[in-house]
C-alpha cells in the first residue's frame, strides 16, 4: 500500500483535491526551482527490484526503486549509472530499455523544489547486489506483490507504468528478442 507523503511530497499538486483547500499555496509552488531526478525500475523478467530504506533515512523502512537527483554537471545517463552504482553496486554498462521512460513531477518540501523525475527501465544483469548505507535490504516483487508493499508513491506509479508497458506487444517483442540495447 502506498505511503501518504502529505506535506513532504505531492504528486501533480495542481490537480490534487487535498491541496484545493490550500489553493493559495499552489502559486508559490510553481515558483519553486525545478530539479531533475533519475530513477530505475530494475527488472528481471516480470520481477522488479525494491530497496528498503535504512532506519536512519527519511521515511525509514519504506521500499523504493533506486533514484536520486541529477547533479548539475551530469547527463541523465551519467546520473542513472551513478544511482545504480551507489545504490546497488552495479558494474558494467547500463542496459536501458529504449521503449520506456516514465516522467512525473512532485514537490520535494525538504529541498524546497519541484522535481521532474524520469524513471528508466533497466534489465538486471545478474551481478551481486551490494546495498549502500541508505538501504538495509532488497527484494524482488511480482505485480501481485505490489499491493502489499509499503512504497513511495513515485516508486509505485513508476512500477505500475513499467508493468503496463510490458503488456504493450511492441515492448514485449523487443524484450523477448533481445532488442533492448544500451541506447
Amino acid at each position: 500500500m502506498p505511503i501518504n507523503l502529505r506535506g513532504r511530497r505531492q504528486q501533480n499538486p495542481t490537480s490534487s483535491p487535498e491541496l484545493e483547500v490550500f489553493s493559495d499555496l499552489i502559486e508559490p509552488l510553481s515558483k519553486l526551482p525545478e530539479r531533475k531526478a533519475v530513477a530505475a525500475v530494475v527488472h528481471q523478467c516480470d520481477r522488479v527490484l525494491l530497496l528498503k530504506r535504512s532506519m536512519t533515512k527519511d521515511l525509514p523502512g519504506i521500499e523504493e526503486i533506486p533514484g536520486e537527483f541529477q547533479d548539475s554537471d551530469e547527463e541523465l545517463r551519467q546520473t542513472l549509472s551513478r544511482v545504480l552504482i551507489d545504490h546497488i553496486g552495479w558494474s558494467g554498462p547500463v542496459p536501458v530499455d529504449p521503449e520506456f521512460a516514465f516522467h512525473h513531477g512532485y514537490v520535494e518540501a525538504s529541498y524546497s523544489c519541484r522535481v521532474h523525475q524520469i524513471t528508466y527501465a533497466v534489465e538486471y544483469g545478474g551481478h551481486p547486489i551490494t546495498l549502500s548505507k541508505r538501504h538495509s535490504n532488497f527484494r524482488w516483487i511480482l505485480p501481485e506483490d505490489l499491493v502489499a508493499c509499503e512504497t513511495t508513491r513515485d516508486s509505485l506509479e513508476a512500477i505500475r507504468a513499467w508493468w503496463r508497458a510490458c503488456h504493450n506487444p511492441k515492448f514485449r517483442s523487443q524484450m523477448r528478442s533481445g532488442g533492448m540495447g544500451n541506447g
